[in-house]
């Protein structure tokens, strides 16, 4: 777990990158899914270790970026590749942060 201090500053760090509509297909009829932006003050191995084995938790290094934690972390290629199985909306979820760091 976080300590106080470091979680305390983690949810400081959130943002909202965005709102995205994920169609008829939408889990358990929610239609909506927030994009959240979240610095944590651990690697990816920390945070990975940290997590218990939540299904679903991914990792996407930041082109130019060594990632920290090579069994945890994908690329955006990677992510965004026709044989990805990550869902569709978590696809569209990265595409958006892509699209955000480019025009930063």
């Amino acid at each position: 777990a976080l300590p106080q201090e470091a979680a305390s500053a983690a949810l400081g760090s959130a943002r909202l990158l965005g709102l995205l509509d994920v169609g008829d297909e939408a889990p358990h009829g929610h239609r909506h899914e927030l994009v959240i932006g979240l610095r944590l003050p651990k690697t990816a191995a920390e945070v990975k270790g940290l997590a218990g084995g939540i299904e679903g938790l991914v990792f996407v290094s930041s082109p130019g970026v060594e990632a920290t934690a090579p069994d945890a972390t994908l690329s955006l290629e990677e992510i965004l590749s026709e044989s990805s199985k990550l869902p569709h909306m978590h696809q569209q979820a990265v595409k958006l942060l892509q699209a955000l760091r480019a025009n930063a």
